[in-house]
């Protein structure tokens, strides 16, 4: 019995993972304003410095998940970081079953220069 919960609650830690990987060396301090997002490239102000890149990954089972799921997540680690923008670079959809659809993401969080 107890197997089969371990078994079950490693099955929904692992549902859910976003990854982040600085791609400075600066450790910058927590952004403290809200985060802007950018759906492409050509949307964020020239000038940016990529602070990290960010991957989300949600099975969504029983559920149909959207990248407006996925971007409050994609905010708090790139705010963390000390970025006060988001890029999406890439955006899938999971097929993780026949009543569920979740999500695939990659962001860069950035640095925008005032």
């Amino acid at each position: 019995m107890k197997r089969i919960v371990l078994l079950t609650m490693l099955l929904f830690v692992s549902s859910c993972a976003t990854n982040v990987v600085p791609v400075t060396k600066d450790k910058l301090t927590p952004y403290q304003g809200t985060v802007s997002v950018y759906r492409s490239e050509s949307e964020a102000p020239a000038g940016y410095v990529v602070i990290a890149a960010i991957t989300h990954y949600d099975w969504g089972k029983y559920r149909h998940l959207t990248i407006d799921d996925a971007i409050p997540i994609l905010q708090e680690k790139a705010q963390a970081q000390g970025a006060n923008a988001i890029i999406i670079d890439s955006c899938k959809t999971v097929y993780s079953g026949i009543f569920s659809r979740g999500i695939d993401v990659t962001a860069r969080a950035i640095l925008i220069k005032q």
